[in-house]
């Protein structure tokens, strides 16, 4: 079974630039998250099953309380989320097309 968590936007610290330590940036998540729905399936639990509001609060938590300076590290932490209980995921990713897009970051991309 599949999860798809799609354009979460969160504020966060996140940058090695100065002003980006000081500001808070948007940044837009999209998750996949494939798990094993067979016993949920199966008992028609909730607790058997993966439960998505849960997971999706504590991305909120991880990504809004963290101050990473590079993308890649955030995209680490909330990945290390996905494989944890109870969420268990057999095969986590952060989106097809861009895990994580930082908004001014590409608009200053743009700009250079």
């Amino acid at each position: 079974m599949t999860i798809h968590i799609k354009n979460l936007r969160l504020r966060t610290i996140i940058g090695i630039q100065d002003w980006e330590r000081k500001v808070q940036q948007d940044v837009i998540i999209n998750i996949k998250l494939d798990y094993d729905g067979k016993k949920a399936a199966e008992t028609d639990d909730i607790a058997d099953t993966v439960d998505y509001k849960v997971l999706k609060r504590k991305v909120i938590d991880l990504v809004e309380n963290s101050r990473y300076f590079l993308i890649d590290r955030l995209v680490h932490e909330i990945a290390a989320l996905m494989m944890e209980e109870p969420f268990g995921a057999s095969n986590g990713v952060l989106a097809e097309d861009s895990p994580i897009r930082c908004p001014s970051l590409a608009r200053r991309k743009k700009i250079l």
